[in-house]
């Protein structure tokens, strides 16, 4: 079992107001803007006892050159960084 509790997002992308009148309500995605999560975590036991627990700044580096497992979601680049993260932190048992 794991606890997580996200102590800061940045979503890629940002506000430009030289986009134009409606600037206000259009996040634009660049490279120059990429996401970032930081996070507190626990790992702990069936019974409870902690067993490892940190810290973790998820960088979105190069964010852009990944593939898209969320088409059309706003917060795709957000729970990609989310997916790799659990994927390194928390690698499957095999049998």
């Amino acid at each position: 079992r794991a606890e997580v509790h996200i102590t800061d997002v940045r979503r890629a992308g940002a506000f430009e107001p030289a986009a134009g009148a409606t600037a206000q309500a259009v996040r634009v995605v660049r490279d120059v803007h990429p996401p970032r999560i930081a996070l507190e975590f626990k790992r702990l036991s069936p019974d409870g006892r902690t067993l490892a627990e940190g810290s973790r700044t998820l960088p979105g580096l190069a964010f852009q050159m990944r593939g898209d497992r969320y088409p059309g979601d706003k917060l795709r680049h957000e729970k990609t960084l989310i997916d790799d993260w659990v994927a390194r932190e928390f690698p499957a048992r095999r049998p």
